[in-house]
């Protein structure tokens, strides 16, 4: 995947396009510090019934509703049985249930309003990182409930991967040196407080000794 990063305006438009609560990543390694080992990977090269793009335009499939001589539009359902891609609009609460296939990648289907590329990941949200025109793009849900995604305006997109899990953390070097230090300097400090209750407990004894004997 690139590492190349969103214009200002792609991230606002992001951000500003949906309500849920996901946070949105377009920095790869910031990413993959958080989410490793995705289960699944969609090239857009076929579909998920082992469809093959051409461009002669004769295209059978269920799972396409339109040819043209350079593209196919491609039900929400045709990619993946586990996740829906389809067009949108913001704020519509409706969605066409298509997107334009080119073989090896796909875009929104464009009719006026419909620009936008959405992926629902149903109701078991899972992290979601993509390989788009405008470079990387990862999604990634705050709750399990929230697993739908709204790409900026425009944007195509020829890789998606998916089914990532949480990220074992490591500490760093650095950080292991601060933590062994500080444990240090409590031991340290534990230590010479337990001498010193421990010297002034002797004292305290010899003191009420040497009274009895006078």
């Amino acid at each position: 995947m690139s590492i190349t990063k969103f214009t200002a305006y792609a991230l606002t438009a992001v951000l500003a396009a949906q309500a849920n609560a996901y946070v949105v990543f377009t920095d790869q390694a910031l990413f993959e510090k958080s989410y490793e080992n995705p289960t699944s990977h969609i090239d857009f090269s076929t579909l998920k019934d082992g469809t093959v793009f051409r461009t002669d335009g004769y295209l059978y499939s269920p799972l396409i509703t339109t040819t043209s001589s350079h593209y196919a539009s491609v039900r929400e359902e045709g990619w993946d049985s586990d996740i829906l891609i389809g067009s949108t609009y913001p704020n519509c609460g409706c969605a066409w249930g298509a997107t334009n296939w080119y073989g090896d990648y796909i875009e929104p289907v464009g009719y006026t309003y419909f620009n936008y590329i959405y992926i629902n990941t149903g109701r078991e949200a899972t992290p979601v990182a993509l390989d788009t025109s405008a470079g990387f793009l990862a999604f990634a849900p705050d709750n399990l409930d929230d697993g739908f995604y709204l790409l900026p305006y425009g944007v195509t997109v020829s890789d998606l991967w998916y089914g990532f899990s949480k990220a074992l953390t490591v500490s760093e070097p650095s950080s292991l040196a601060l933590l062994f230090g500080g444990l240090f300097a409590l031991c340290v400090g534990a230590m010479r407080r337990f001498e010193f209750g421990f010297a002034q407990a002797k004292r305290n004894l010899l003191s009420s000794h040497f009274k009895k004997l006078e």
